[in-house]
């Protein structure tokens, strides 16, 4: 009967010690700091559109934030998802339709492809197609100087909207 007792204290004393190492290690692993990793980020230009006075649209460079990995398809996510609640209430609006999305940005040695979704074309009149082609086309203008070619759900674009609006590949603006 002694040695149950013994063996019990034994086994009673370690348990005891195992709980409060374990314990006190618990703890201090949550006292631990972890640093997150932030990726690197730049501030680039997205074209947006405000009218003047006699409803003329007039291109607009807006600054944002966006990750470089990824850096033409993170811009031109910026410039699909419009203005700010903020450059909203200033007027600056965009004449590409919501529902557009970036399917591909493929960057080949020599040139860049930027596939949208067909909601690109949709609505709106000539002179809001026109607006939306040079929004797309200033904001990669700024990005590469590499020729970039504009296609809507996997073809290259040669008309744009229902009026038949031209588009002269590579988009690219000159300056």
């Amino acid at each position: 009967m002694k040695k149950v007792l013994t063996y019990t204290a034994i086994i009673s004393v370690l348990l005891f010690g195992f709980y409060s190492i374990n314990k006190n290690f618990v703890e201090e692993e949550q006292n631990v700091v972890v640093e997150e990793q932030v990726a690197p980020s730049t501030i680039v230009n997205i074209y947006l559109v405000k009218y003047d006075k006699r409803g003329k649209p007039i291109i607009v460079p807006v600054k944002r934030k966006v990750m470089k990995q990824y850096l033409f398809r993170n811009t031109l996510n910026a410039l699909l998802a419009g203005p700010t609640e903020n450059e909203k209430n200033k007027g600056v609006i965009s004449e590409i339709p919501k529902r557009t999305q970036l399917l591909n940005v493929e960057n080949y040695e020599n040139m860049l492809i930027i596939n949208l979704t067909q909601n690109f074309e949709a609505g709106g009149g000539t002179e809001s197609v026109t607006t939306r082609l040079s929004q797309l086309a200033h904001t990669v203008s700024d990005m590469t100087d590499l020729p970039v070619y504009l296609y809507l759900n996997g073809k290259e674009v040669s008309v744009l909207g229902g009026d038949g609006i031209l588009v002269k590949q590579p988009i690219n603006v000159i300056r």
